[in-house]
């Protein structure tokens, strides 16, 4: 009990004595504790993530989700559908992600395909079309028109929306017309037909080169039917890793990534377009193609640069460590700006722990001499300031902890952050054990004794 109550009162003593440097020390490692942390996260991608694989075309490749981040960004992207540029921006946009050769955009999700009921009877007449209808919406529904200022009947069949790169990955083919190519998926003026492929359920009621009238959100719209898919053509149900596929021989697959190459054009129409790429960035609705996982970091930088191009936030990749997450949007160069303060702020706060533990060791000198003279053993002297260098860490454990478990973002795991700032601080702690054991290295306790106060 007497050594401890002596351990106690020594480290009391010596931390009042310089409690300003003493918290001053610790405010400068947190800081530093939470930046090397995030640093590590982005230049070494910690995570414990469980990539998902998928096979199409004898090609094997790993994926990962995209969406807007939870920011601002779904804002930004909605507002540059305001003016014509802004729509004509946005789906430049999206067709340089979906154009990487390294690490594409594949997007697809179930769209229900709008068609007014006087014209689905122009077009299949007293046919029976039950089974290309949407289930449990086979008869018409009203809703409001495009303009918004009055209502009309239509009929939502079944369909699907891909890109050229998810429809070129799945291998589809039609057997009639052609699919979907970057020369039909280029259209001239934003008023002409919309290429479109139906399922071979349709063989017979549709004909290639047929237009279909399409009431869309921001516009009534034209589409052509470019071809007809071969019988039995799967698609994912949800996303590439899901087993379970739907025939598309009832479907409609509808393109996403339309360009326009005239300038003129329904402002409507091209918001229509706009809005299928922001839609098929959404969280579920697109992957970002990935050959190894370890290609991540390479990948955000390159998402992040896209965005630098044409204004927009980047989006978010799940999957990614917590670093490559929250950095997304800055630039190489300020991340390496940061990671040089991070390193310059270690180096100061380990200085500074130094030469405060040299003024102890010196102003204390005689207090040593006289405690190792009267049979104090020198690990009793040692331990109140290793307690004091450990107390100095601990707080920036305890933030580093409180910030990460708040805001861990991205697919890695709370753990492995966690772990990272548990060895950064172990690490501090023995580099600052080192110093207190240097400075006490070979004390003559008689020149202590004599030393004057």
């Amino acid at each position: 009990m007497a050594q401890i109550k002596f351990i106690l009162e020594e480290l009391y003593r010596s931390f009042w004595n310089s409690w300003l440097k003493d918290i001053l020390l610790m405010a400068m490692f947190c800081t530093s504790l939470v930046m090397a942390v995030l640093m590590c996260s982005y230049y070494f991608d910690l995570g414990e993530r469980r990539p998902s694989q998928a096979e199409y075309g004898g090609s094997t490749w790993y994926q990962f989700g995209v969406s807007f981040a939870e920011d601002s960004s779904q804002e930004d992207y909605m507002n540059s559908l305001q003016t014509a540029s802004g729509c004509r921006n946005m789906m430049g946009y999206y067709d340089a992600l979906c154009n990487a050769k390294e690490h594409p955009i594949l997007s697809m999700y179930q769209e229900p395909f709008s068609i007014k009921e006087a014209h689905v009877k122009e077009l299949f007449g007293d046919r029976d079309i039950i089974e290309f209808l949407q289930e449990g919406q086979e008869g018409a529904v009203s809703v409001y028109d495009a303009d918004g200022s009055s209502t009309c009947l239509v009929r939502n069949f079944k369909a699907y929306a891909a890109n050229l790169g998810a429809y070129q990955s799945l291998g589809l083919k039609a057997v009639e017309g052609e699919g979907f190519t970057e020369e039909n998926l280029g259209i001239q003026d934003a008023g002409d037909g919309i290429p479109i492929l139906v399922g071979y359920g349709y063989k017979g009621l549709l004909s290639v080169g047929q237009g279909i009238d399409v009431k869309g959100r921001e516009a009534n719209y034209r589409c052509r039917v470019a071809g007809i898919l071969e019988k039995g053509a799967q698609f994912p149900k949800s996303d590439f890793s899901d087993v379970e596929t739907v025939s598309l021989d009832s479907y409609i697959l509808f393109p996403i990534g339309v360009q326009v190459e005239n300038e003129a054009g329904e402002p409507g129409i091209l918001q229509e377009l706009a809005w299928a790429c922001i839609e098929a960035l959404s969280s579920g609705h697109g992957i970002i193609k990935v050959g190894d996982e370890k290609e991540l970091h390479k990948t955000v930088d390159a998402v992040r640069k896209v965005g630098e191009e044409f204004g927009l936030p980047p989006i978010k990749i799940f999957g990614v460590s917590m670093g490559l997450s929250l950095l997304r949007k800055e630039s190489a160069v300020r991340i390496q700006m940061m990671m040089i303060l991070t390193v310059v702020l270690f180096c100061l706060t380990f200085y500074g722990l130094f030469v405060m533990f040299y003024d102890k060791v010196q102003s204390n000198g005689r207090v040593y001499g006289i405690y190792l003279m009267n049979g104090c053993p020198m690990g009793i002297i040692l331990v109140p300031c290793l307690l004091e260098v450990a107390l100095i860490l601990l707080p920036g454990l305890l933030v580093s902890g409180y910030v990460f478990a708040i805001d861990s973002v991205g697919g890695s795991g709370l753990g492995v952050i966690l772990g990272t700032a548990y060895g950064i601080t172990g690490g501090a702690f023995l580099v600052g054990a080192g110093g207190v054991l240097y400075l006490m290295r070979g004390v003559d306790t008689e020149h202590l004794v004599r030393q004057k106060d």
